[in-house]
Parts: C-alpha cells; structure tokens; sequence
C-alpha cells in the first residue's frame, strides 16, 4: 500500500467511542444494535436471539452495551447471520463468539475469505487494519434458507455483486395483529468495480450486482433497513420515532423501490464505462 494509499483509509474503527450510537427498537422485535457507521440488528425471542453483522472487533464492546440497553442478555444469542464477508459487517463475529457462544452464518462464497482473512474482508486496503480476526462458519449459507425467530420469519436470498456471497434478509415480522415484511439489502456497495479495488483482491461482479438490482425490485418491502445507517435514513428516523408518531417512521413501503432505483442510477456509470 502506498503512502496515498494509507492516508486514504478508512479508520473509523479505530476511534470507535466517536462511532457510539443509540440502541432501540425498530418494530416488531426487531432492534437496532449498530453503530454510527455500521448497522448491527438484533432479532429476539424466548428462545433465544439472532443477531445481524457485528461490525468491528473494536465496536464489539459498544454492540454488547447496546444489546444489554435492550434489555437482553448477549449471552442468548443463538446465532449470528452475515450479510457478507467484509470486515467492517464480519470483524467482530470472532470476539462475539467468544462472548456469546453463538453459531456463525455467511453465504458459502464468502466462507474462505474470513475464516483465512484474505483481502475480500477489505481490513487492510480500505481500513488500514493489518489483523483480520478470523473465525469459522458453522452454517454455509446457499441462499433460499428460512429461519424463524420469535416468530418472525427471514428469508435469506443471495444477491451477489458486492462480494460473491452477498445476502439479503426478507424479513415477515408480526406487528400489532399483522404482518410487516422488513428488508435488508446486505451489499449494495459499488465501490467494489472501481480499478483501484479490483486490483486489490476483491473485485465486485457488476453482471451479477445488475442481476442482483433486478431481482431485488420485485420483493415487496414494508420496512427498508440498510447495512450501513445512512442507507435508510436510521438516525433520523429514530429521532422522528422518539417522539410517538402514531405511523412508525421505520414503516416506509416506497422507500424500498426508491434505494433500488438510486442504487440503479449510480450503477449506470460502471455498466457504462
């Protein structure tokens, strides 16, 4: 890595007191567990939680204080499912382990990246960090499982092109007598098709992201989360939460199609070019 290079990485991860964010729910129970710059979403029940990504490994203390400000217990996460093999969503899957017991999912593409820390986990070129934490994956993921968690139920679809094992979680959760359904596009990144990044070991697949756009346009989606908060607007939702609208603001049926078609825009560049 050049000078250029280094100077230009992303290093939130090392500062992570200044990525510190609120924790609450989101509906249903559904809970927003992330940070400022990552989102992490809890999926609870009597039985046992499921946990969304875990950010960094040095945002790990900050995503246990949050699933504890909830009110639950980190120890009873069952399991841990992961939108794709990039540090900043996989980092802290190995201390979250250790912390909780918990079994790992990622899609089967992404498997050898984090359990050997080769460049596709983006620790060094885009974040600066020289020590990828690896760990195991218990549950290769093929797209098209369906697990269910205090009744709500998430379906897991594979949407390659920012990484080749990219997944979207389809979520039906139950919500005052009703069904909602929540989204989770789990790579909607391009920043993968520049030259710069294809060089570097971990190129995306712009046939495969255009496929993955296409797809995703037909799932109906009531509740768009993102994998990062500025994704779905996270933070200025909830602060239009915390005043008790009686529509949750989280409860936006055109934002889904909206993102899709931005995201649509924004490709147009690459697939051009």
């Amino acid at each position: 890595m050049s000078r250029q290079q280094r100077a230009n990485v992303n290093r939130t991860w090392s500062r992570p007191e200044q990525l510190r964010a609120p924790a609450f729910r989101i509906i249903g129970n559904i809970y927003y567990v992330g940070n400022q710059g990552v989102s992490c979403h809890l999926v609870t029940s009597d039985e046992g939680h499921l946990l969304i990504d875990t950010a960094f490994a040095t945002t790990v203390p900050l995503l246990l204080e949050s699933i504890q400000a909830m009110g639950f217990d980190p120890g009873d996460i069952r399991l841990i499912l992961h939108t794709h093999g990039h540090v900043d969503h996989v980092g802290g899957t190995r201390r979250m382990v250790e912390a909780t017991g918990a079994k790992t999912a990622l899609h089967r593409l992404d498997i050898e990246r984090v359990e050997k820390g080769t460049p596709l986990t983006c620790a060094y070129y885009v974040y600066g960090i020289e020590d990828f934490e690896t760990f195991s994956v218990d549950l290769p993921l093929e797209g098209g499982e369906v697990f269910e968690v205090g009744g709500t139920t998430i379906h897991v679809h594979h949407t390659p092109g920012h990484t080749p094992g990219v997944c979207t979680f389809e979520l039906k959760v139950p919500c005052q007598g009703h069904s909602v359904t929540a989204g989770l596009f789990g790579g909607p990144g391009q920043w993968t098709f520049e030259k710069a990044h294809r060089s570097q070991g971990y190129p995306g697949d712009i046939a495969a992201y255009g496929r993955t756009l296409e797809y995703l346009k037909t799932l109906w989606v009531d509740v768009p989360l993102g994998s990062h908060p500025d994704h779905n607007r996270t933070f200025q939702k909830w602060e239009a939460l915390k005043s008790g609208p009686e529509v949750n603001p989280f409860v936006d049926p055109l934002g889904w199609k909206a993102s899709i078609e931005a995201r649509e825009r924004l490709f147009q560049r690459y697939r051009d070019h």
